[in-house]
């Protein structure tokens, strides 16, 4: 099983505060991307890839792999090299010990998400030609329409379930949900400053 940490995105709403990126920001000692990979590695994860062209993101442990499409989905979900099993993980977000725990030790034969009510935090592909297959169903469908996918592991998710409509997705037997207090996203300064303020008030009291 490789582990893919997705961390290519352009970090619009971050704006460069605190003058480093999201997946380099410090939650303690460690940057979101030593976090996690430390996390992984500390639950045996033998071959950890980070999807970057960013040189600062080379992660002792981990190995980076420059971005090779002009095609946002391709380049999230590690296309070229999706040969094999592998699970996805996100690296603006914030994991708690126990939820990479239970992504690893979690089995399944097919093509299992994890996350919260409202966003995807990890995503296991065991059945990676039936996963890649509804990658290029997204593409094709974004060329077609001229209009971009965007929450590409819920589009994944919709596609994959035969789901429609924007409103609230049904969670099915392929999703398990994951307690929203044992992860966070920080895709902006003020979504960083409350896990830091979490963070400072779980170690004081």
């Amino acid at each position: 099983m490789k582990y893919i940490i997705m961390a290519g995105g352009p970090a619009t709403r971050w704006r460069k505060y605190n003058n480093t990126t999201k997946h380099l920001i410090k939650i303690g000692k460690e940057n979101l991307l030593e976090r996690l990979v430390r996390q992984l590695k500390e639950c045996n994860a033998k071959e950890i890839f980070i999807i970057s062209d960013n040189e600062l993101y080379e992660i002792p442990g981990a190995t980076r792999i420059p971005l090779a499409f002009d095609c946002k989905l391709y380049n999230m979900f590690y296309y070229k090299y999706l040969d094999e099993p592998c699970t996805f993980l996100y690296g603006d977000t914030y994991y708690y010990d126990s939820v990479i725990e239970e992504m690893i030790a979690t089995k399944t034969n097919d093509i299992l998400f994890f996350g919260t009510q409202e966003s995807i935090v990890g995503i296991k592909v065991q059945n990676h030609e039936k996963f890649k297959y509804h990658v290029e169903a997204l593409r094709k469908q974004e060329l077609k329409t001229g209009v971009a996918v965007n929450r590409a592991g819920w589009a994944i998710y919709k596609k994959i379930n035969s789901l429609e409509g924007d409103g609230k997705i049904a969670l099915l037997d392929n999703f398990v949900l994951i307690n929203e207090s044992e992860v966070a996203n920080v895709n902006d300064r003020q979504e960083y400053e409350q896990l830091v303020e979490k963070i400072s008030n779980q170690v004081r009291y």
